[in-house]
């Protein structure tokens, strides 16, 4: 029999760990979906920001997707702006994406790592019996207060969580002088951040409707016996 302390904190756990699995899960989808990105720098006027074609952007988002993830490909891109072509990545630039190319890497095995963890317990919740219900509840209730508040506290978090990842400061660019800045705006981020909390949400609300069910038929079959 698990103390309501432990239950609490293992559902806690497991229910972080679910939150990094399905946003660390998002964030790979996101990577490879060209439309919505091509939506979010129209909505957030990466062309009258950079001064570049909608294409040329999209190329660049290409290349910058495909580096991070881990592929052989350049960031040495020439664009052609208003005034003529331009390097779109400076020196500066290309070594901070290098350190988030390196930060993805590890998250992919913390990402496999957890996976590991996430489905051993959901296997050991078999095992609660009349009890697997509530905790399967709990932590999909967790689940969506975590993400809730992360994204009320985006700002702050995203900037708390540059600074860990990233303890060397090269994360800090100016839009007017960095057009990596203006083509990643604060906007884009806002709009993949709610893209993951929604889904991360949904996922929650699966969870408890999959707690629902099972208490369903547990309560069947006690009926029956």
């Amino acid at each position: 029999m698990i103390s309501k302390t432990a239950a609490f904190v293992i559902c806690s756990f497991m229910a972080l760990l679910i939150v990094f699995t399905a946003a660390f899960a998002c964030v790979e989808v996101l990577l490879g979906w060209d439309g919505f990105f091509a939506a979010s720098f129209r909505a957030a006027d990466a062309e009258g920001a950079t001064g570049i074609g909608m294409e040329d952007l999209m190329e660049v988002h290409r290349a910058t997707a495909a580096f991070v993830r881990g592929d052989d490909v350049s960031l040495d891109i020439v664009c052609e702006r208003y005034d003529g072509p331009i390097v779109f990545y400076k020196d500066d630039e290309i070594r901070h994406l290098e350190d988030v190319r390196d930060v993805f890497s590890r998250l992919s095995r913390a990402f496999a790592a957890a996976c590991v963890i996430t489905a051993a317990g959901a296997v050991s919740l078999f095992f609660q019996k009349e009890n697997a219900p509530r905790y399967l509840k709990l932590i999909s209730l967790l689940g969506i207060i975590y993400t809730f508040f992360g994204g009320l506290a985006f700002e702050p978090l995203f900037t708390a969580l540059h600074r860990v990842l990233f303890p060397g400061g090269n994360w800090v660019f100016y839009p007017d002088i960095s057009l990596m800045v203006n083509l990643y705006s604060e906007g884009v981020f806002i709009r993949c951040g709610a893209f993951i909390a929604l889904t991360v949400i949904a996922l929650e609300g699966l969870l408890w409707l999959l707690a629902g069910i099972i208490e369903k038929r547990g309560k069947r079959k006690w009926k029956k016996t």
